[in-house]
């Protein structure tokens, strides 16, 4: 790391929603299980991404928010076969309305950016609908 920062500010019309679902993996187990090396390919895709989430963020571009959240190509794909709940919790907060979704950190947690206040009831409503079990 370089130790250089720079500050982006977030659009203030985004809500976050997290949804919480199954057991807190050790990070230092998940981080096993990536690969010790990625192809080219993968290596300009997973940069891209990152890029146009950045742009993303200035811009307030939606549209490309939702393409950069989803286009991992290297570790979410590994982690995501582990819980057997995230393709109805990514399902879930894409019907919900969000703009796109992914896992936090190792998981077990995804979490959904919205241009509005998502509704908790919905969003508890489709995970129920997937036979998930929901807080009130």
């Amino acid at each position: 790391m370089t130790g250089d920062f720079v500050r982006v500010d977030v659009p203030s019309n985004y809500w976050l929603s997290i949804v919480i679902a199954g057991n807190k993996p050790s990070t230092k187990e998940m981080r096993k299980l990536l690969p010790s090396a990625v192809d080219m390919t993968s290596l300009k895709n997973n940069s891209a991404y990152a890029s146009m989430l950045v742009y993303s963020l200035i811009t307030g571009d939606r549209n490309v928010l939702g393409k950069a959240l989803m286009g991992d190509a290297v570790v979410e794909p590994v982690r995501a076969k582990l819980y057997p709940h995230y393709d109805a919790v990514k399902e879930a907060l894409l019907k919900a309305g969000a703009i796109g979704v992914a896992l936090a950190g190792a998981g077990p947690s995804l979490f959904g950016i919205f241009d509005f206040e998502p509704s908790r009831e919905d969003i508890n409503n489709l995970l129920r609908n997937h036979g998930l079990r929901t807080i009130p």
